[in-house]
């Protein structure tokens, strides 16, 4: 099992594009390529390597890619204040995600 953890907009929390490293999450949460996230969330959870399709290292993102139908149905998700980010920066709280 690993840990993979997603920044995006709460909308999109089923995703193909995930990350090995938080802080790499947390960027992609504050927005990215001058797109800013109105409801901007951290998503965690933990997966079976087997369902990692492809992992890249070349933009020191440490990006893997997964099949979003075999992410578990409970996923934890951090909400980020005001692009504020961080263990000061965020409320955690558990959520229930469903499929796409």
């Amino acid at each position: 099992m690993i840990t993979i953890h997603r920044g995006c907009a709460r909308r999109r929390v089923r995703g193909v594009s995930w990350t090995l490293d938080r802080n790499v999450a947390e960027g992609f949460a504050r927005g990215h390529r001058a797109i800013r996230n109105l409801h901007p969330v951290i998503a965690s959870t933990r997966v079976p390597r087997a369902i990692v399709l492809a992992a890249f290292t070349e933009r020191g993102e440490a990006e893997v890619l997964i099949d979003p139908r075999f992410l578990p149905v409970q996923i934890d998700v951090e909400r980020c204040f005001r692009g504020e980010t961080g263990r000061q920066g965020t409320n955690v709280s558990t959520c229930s995600v469903s499929g796409a």
